[in-house]
C-alpha cells in the first residue's frame, strides 16, 4: 500500500509539472502575442484606442498619445478620460481659449456610439495644442467574447492636409486665378 501511495504521488507530481509547463508556455505565447499587437498598433500612423463604459482609456496607441493626448507614454492614458488631457492642455495656456478646443463633445459621441449597434463614423475638428486639425473618426461598441458591451473602440486618421487641399481646389474653382476675385461659378 505504501508503494501504491508513492506511485500515485509520483504520478500527481509528474502531472502537476506537465500542467505547470503547459501554463508557462501558454503565458509566454500570450505575452509574445500581446507584445506583437502593441508593436503593430504603435507602428500604425492612425490613432487607435479602447475605452471602458465610463470613457476611461483601457488602450491607446503611440499615434493617439503623441498627436492628440500630448504624451509619449502609452500607459499614461490608462484609467483617464480624454477630458483629463484636454483640461491639462487648456491649463497650460489659460489666456488662450482656442489653444485646445478638440474633443469638447467626445463624451456625447461615446454615449451615442454605445447606443448603436453599427459603427459611428464622423469628422471632428478643433484645435490641438494651438494647431487646427480635422480627424476622420470611426468608432464602435467594444463587445466582450461573451457578447457584453464593455466600452468603445475606435480609430482616427488626421485628414487636415486633405481638407486644406479640398478648400484650395474649391477656392480655385470659384475665384479668378489672376485677380482672386469671385468668378461666375461663385455668382451662380
Amino acid at each position: 500500500q505504501a508503494i501504491e501511495g508513492y506511485l500515485q504521488l509520483h504520478d500527481e507530481i509528474v502531472e502537476r509539472r506537465r500542467v505547470e509547463a503547459a501554463l508557462a508556455a501558454a503565458e509566454a505565447h500570450s505575452s509574445r502575442l500581446a507584445a506583437m499587437l502593441r508593436l503593430m498598433c504603435d507602428n500604425v500612423p492612425d490613432m487607435i484606442w479602447a475605452k471602458d463604459l465610463e470613457g476611461r482609456y483601457i488602450f491607446a496607441n503611440k499615434a493617439l498619445c503623441e498627436k492628440l493626448l500630448g504624451t509619449s507614454d502609452t500607459s499614461a492614458p490608462l484609467g483617464k478620460t480624454f477630458d483629463h488631457f484636454a483640461e491639462r492642455e487648456r491649463a497650460v495656456y489659460p489666456d488662450q481659449p482656442e489653444w485646445h478646443t478638440y474633443g469638447q463633445f467626445s463624451q456625447d459621441v461615446d454615449r451615442h456610439t454605445l447606443s448603436r449597434e453599427e459603427p459611428t463614423i464622423y469628422e471632428e475638428s478643433g484645435n490641438v495644442r494651438g494647431s487646427f486639425v480635422f480627424l476622420d473618426v470611426h468608432q464602435a461598441r467594444f463587445v466582450s467574447a461573451r457578447g457584453e458591451v464593455i466600452g468603445t473602440v475606435g480609430c482616427a486618421r488626421d485628414i487636415t492636409a486633405r481638407k486644406a487641399s479640398e478648400a484650395f481646389v474649391h477656392h480655385l474653382a470659384h475665384h479668378d486665378a489672376l485677380t482672386d476675385l469671385p468668378n461666375r461659378a461663385l455668382l451662380n
